[in-house]
């Protein structure tokens, strides 16, 4: 890939490959813009080759559900964008480490494991019940819980990433993932299995 792909009067820098996913892989990047702005993001781009539309669809809805919801344990993102004739999402980059890598070093002190569930669980929480553009509640599921995607900060912030397998009720959103079981083996909910989806899956 290019290592500086560009947008616009906008181009990104990439620093670092930080992620793989299930659609693409995720960058640290510079953008860099008209009169010497630069600003660190995330920049997650969709892979070359087996990648199908349905694929690009729910990548771009990813966006969508991002775009819609707003709380401090969930990243920031911007519009979908076309760099180099692939689609990307730019999000905010979140220093930090990952739960998973913060269990691998470890048993986790229980109150520090309470205060991360019990910030997840309040954003999820809040997002299920948001309203959306249609004044409905959004239904918002994450789908993929997990370790790996939960970022702890420098400062004991806590971010969830990765909606790449979300569902949420709105009109703008171009896939149906009723039929589609999210998740990652080992972490996905029994009931999810049998095709039974609900915030409850996610708790």
């Amino acid at each position: 890939m290019n290592p500086t792909p560009t947008e616009g009067r906008r181009r990104y820098r990439v620093l670092d490959l930080i992620g793989r996913g299930g659609f693409g892989n995720v960058y640290m990047a510079r953008l860099e813009g008209p009169e010497g702005f630069t600003k660190v993001v995330a920049l997650k781009i969709v892979r070359d080759g087996d990648v199908t539309q349905t694929d690009i669809k729910r990548f771009r809805d990813e966006a969508r559900i991002l775009g819609l919801v707003r709380d401090r344990a969930i990243v920031g993102v911007d519009p979908p964008i076309r760099l180099g004739g692939r689609w990307a999402i730019v999000m905010e980059f979140v220093e930090g480490v990952s739960a998973q890598r913060l269990v691998s070093r470890g048993p986790v002190p229980p109150r520090v494991a309470l205060e991360v569930v019990q910030e997840i669980a309040r954003a999820l929480h809040k997002v299920y019940a948001q309203p959306g553009p249609d004044g409905r509640p959004l239904h918002l599921v994450h789908r993929d819980l997990k370790p790996a995607n939960i970022q702890i900060t420098p400062e004991g912030d806590v971010k969830l990433l990765d909606f790449g397998v979300a569902r949420a009720r709105f009109e703008s959103r171009e896939t149906v993932t009723s039929n589609t079981i999210g998740g990652t083996l080992g972490y996905i909910a029994p009931e999810r299995l049998k095709g039974v989806e609900g915030p409850e899956g996610d708790v």
